[in-house]
């Protein structure tokens, strides 16, 4: 099998469920793309911790301009893993990232110079009346704008980037390595967004999450080796060989172990 398409991931799925995929009705379709939508969340959480799928990480470079104090994340960030300051002709600067309670002790925010410290606003609209008006209008987008004046509906769901202290240069960037949401496809012959050694966990929570509704004996043993391949988490591991060098009284150079 060279790819491995959303209508192959159905036919397995439903094949381990207990269900033959030929008598498949459109109402068995739409509860399994709900299921698959549901599944990925359950992914997108459990990789969340200690290890993710580095194939959900990217990188992305956002303009910074002056007086900017946050910037508008993609809306399939789930978290930021890393942020730059990205200078022209010159090295990058790391950012070190702060906590929200640390964030609101900070000087705030009109303050202007090189920003130096990060953190990620998940809770807006809500959010966004805890900062002050400066920083609001200073964030530039229309939405942005329209919340300054009450109107925040727009800002459901939104992720932002806060920075401090606000920019004060001219021609930077921010370069923000990021995790993102799992794809859903839209069509049968769309590709799974799942590398290959994913695919297997896919077939067994989807088939779990079937046999749920329609084959209720059969999801108890599916929803446990779900489970056990998920935490496992073998997909999210570094494949490459690991080389440990040492020395040691009476050896010449470093040995491989």
């Amino acid at each position: 099998m060279d790819g491995f398409d959303f209508g192959d991931l159905l036919d397995e799925a439903f094949e381990r469920a207990g269900l033959d995929p030929a008598s498949i009705s459109h109402r068995h379709l739409n509860s399994a793309r709900r299921s698959l939508l549901l599944l990925n969340t359950i992914i997108e959480n459990e990789g969340g911790g200690r290890a993710t799928a580095e194939y959900r990480e990217d990188t992305v470079v956002i303009p910074l301009p002056t007086g900017r104090g946050a910037v508008t994340l993609p809306d399939d960030t789930i978290d930021v893993m890393a942020c730059q300051l990205l200078f022209p002709n010159s090295l990058p600067l790391p950012l070190a990232r702060t906590t929200r309670e640390d964030y609101f002790t900070l000087a705030r925010p009109t303050h202007l110079g090189s920003p130096s410290l990060f953190w990620v606003s998940k809770s807006l609209p809500g959010e966004l009346t805890l900062f002050e008006p400066t920083l609001v209008s200073g964030w530039g987008a229309a939405a942005f704008s329209q919340a300054a004046g009450g109107n925040v509906t727009s800002l459901a769901g939104k992720k932002v980037l806060v920075l401090w202290p606000q920019n004060g240069l001219s021609g930077v960037s921010v370069q923000v390595t990021r995790l993102r949401d799992i794809a859903m496809p839209v069509g049968m012959g769309d590709a799974i967004d799942a590398r290959r050694n994913w695919w297997e966990t896919y077939c067994q929570g989807l088939a779990a999450q079937l046999a749920a509704k329609w084959n209720q004996p059969a999801a108890g043993p599916l929803e446990a080796k779900f489970m056990r391949t998920l935490r496992s988490r073998f997909q999210d591991e570094n494949h490459g060989p690991v080389q440990v060098g040492f020395r040691a009284f009476g050896w010449s150079r470093p040995r491989r172990h």
